[in-house]
């Protein structure tokens, strides 16, 4: 079984918090105000996973900020919100969708009722989606803009994928990592909320918000949430009870994108050399047939 462990930071008992990318199958989802840490926070994050050859980091950054030093090394990533990456979007969607019906259809030739064992071949496919409402605010108004049909509109198509994906694909060895400031049921419906297995609120200031990810908190607790300072949240996933975690502090976003850059950009000549069809692959998006 592959090993993907993301440190996070530690509990209230000083003990660290360690979530295994690979061996949690469930999706992540982290909420929280502007100032809450949320951005450093998902630096961490990604950068555990800068350079590891058996995992493949995509996904859509409205902000073309996050996922700005992935680009580089990787096709499918969406930055900024001009027209043209509204199909790009439902292309990289797609793709990831496509990927994981492929995988669930060879499980049982292979004898297994999930992934667990990643490669390069077969890497982890870790699909982020930073500002998630306001993608799909992004993508109404292009479709407001161009006067699409119910059935063309890209916010249709992208939350159709995104669900398929959420409720279909973990065993197939994608993970979501869905960051919003704001969980809300208009957005986020009861099925896809409820394969989000991993769940991390920093300061917030919306109770309902914070009821969406943590069932059955308390009063004391939503409080509590609202004092919270920067990068000390509410944790939980399918081992891990809910208790308050302080992540770790990163040097910043520099430090974040030099660490991205060095470490992909050796990933990238190593597959270059061992790999040469997964690098092409990678770089153009396109599938590169064996001679």
């Amino acid at each position: 079984m592959t090993s993907v462990p993301i440190p996070l930071g530690v509990d209230q008992m000083r003990q660290p918090v360690v979530v295994d990318m690979a061996a949690t199958a469930g999706h992540w989802i982290i909420q929280g105000q502007t100032r809450s840490g949320k951005s450093y926070t998902t630096y961490n994050v990604l950068a555990e996973m800068a350079g590891l050859e058996c995992v493949r980091v995509v996904g859509v950054d409205p902000s073309a900020v996050i996922l700005a030093p992935w680009q580089d090394s990787e096709s499918m990533i969406s930055l900024g919100q001009t027209e043209d990456q509204a199909e790009k979007i439902i292309e990289i969607l797609t793709e990831v969708n496509d990927i994981g019906n492929a995988r669930t259809a060879g499980l049982f030739e292979r004898r297994i009722d999930k992934l667990e064992q990643f490669t390069p071949e077969e890497p982890l496919m870790v699909l982020v989606l930073e500002e998630f409402a306001g993608m799909l605010d992004f993508l109404k108004r292009v479709d407001a803009a161009q006067g699409r049909k119910p059935a063309e509109r890209y916010e249709t198509r992208a939350t159709g994928l995104i669900g398929s994906i959420i409720a279909q694909h973990a065993k197939a060895g994608i993970r979501v990592i869905l960051l919003t400031q704001r969980a809300e049921a208009a957005v986020l419906g009861g099925t896809a909320r409820s394969n989000l297995a991993v769940r991390m609120t920093l300061r917030h200031d919306n109770s309902d918000a914070v009821r969406m990810l943590h069932e059955r908190i308390g009063e004391e607790e939503l409080r509590q949430v609202e004092r919270f300072a920067p990068g000390v949240a509410f944790f939980e996933s399918p081992n891990h009870p809910r208790e308050i975690m302080r992540n770790h502090r990163n040097a910043g976003y520099t430090a974040y994108v030099e660490h991205v850059l060095h470490h992909e950009w050796a990933k990238a000549r190593k597959l270059s050399e061992q790999y040469p069809h997964l690098y092409e692959e990678a770089m153009t998006g396109e599938e590169i047939e064996d001679e």
